[in-house]
């Protein structure tokens, strides 16, 4: 990927900030993406755009500098993260906003329920379980894997189901278990 320049024209400037995240790094429109080629590639736009490089030019380019460092910043916050890549893909995706995430799945409330009893119940001791914090944290990330695999196999066939009600729920499932895993490592 070479490096992006400033340009001052009304259309480059259009065109760079009318990509979406995926477009801004090179990327295909599909949910596995490779991290280590992403903080290349962000490293790389950032380098070419920073503002720093604009500081002796006109005031216009140290305004799109600025611009383009920031759309960079979130688009690489956004694409390194699975569940808000996820989002954002089904954004581009489905042209119909979804209402408010609601589960409605009750063996995934089943899981929560008993995952977070058993979170609730490690807290109370004193010391904390180290071992059956451990065990938990070990749950909720295979878990999250498995998650994850599934989101992975939901996007790779979203072009012939159009599934994105599915894509969702399962965006939903890993959000409850990442927001879980945060809270339990906050103990370690």
């Amino acid at each position: 990927m070479g490096v992006v320049k400033v340009s001052v024209s009304n259309k480059d400037m259009t065109d760079f900030l009318q990509k979406n995240y995926f477009e801004l790094f090179d990327f295909p429109l599909q949910f596995d993406l490779s991290c280590p080629t992403l903080r290349v590639r962000y490293r790389n736009l950032q380098a070419s755009v920073h503002p720093d490089q604009y500081a002796g030019g006109t005031a216009q380019e140290r305004r799109l500098a600025v611009q383009f460092s920031a759309l960079i910043n979130q688009a690489y916050l956004t694409l390194k993260d699975p569940l808000q890549r996820g989002r954002y893909l089904l954004s581009l995706l489905d042209d119909v906003n979804e209402p408010a995430h609601t589960v409605q799945d009750t063996a995934l409330l089943l899981e929560q329920m008993s995952l977070r009893e058993e979170f609730d119940e490690i807290k109370k001791t004193s010391p904390v379980e180290v071992s059956r914090l451990m065990i938990l944290i070990e749950k909720i990330e295979t878990r999250q894997q498995a998650v994850l695999t599934d989101l992975s196999a939901c996007f790779q066939h979203m072009n012939e189901t159009k599934n994105t009600k599915k894509a969702s729920k399962l965006l939903d499932k890993y959000q409850f278990f990442s927001k879980l895993h945060d809270e339990v490592l906050e103990l370690t």
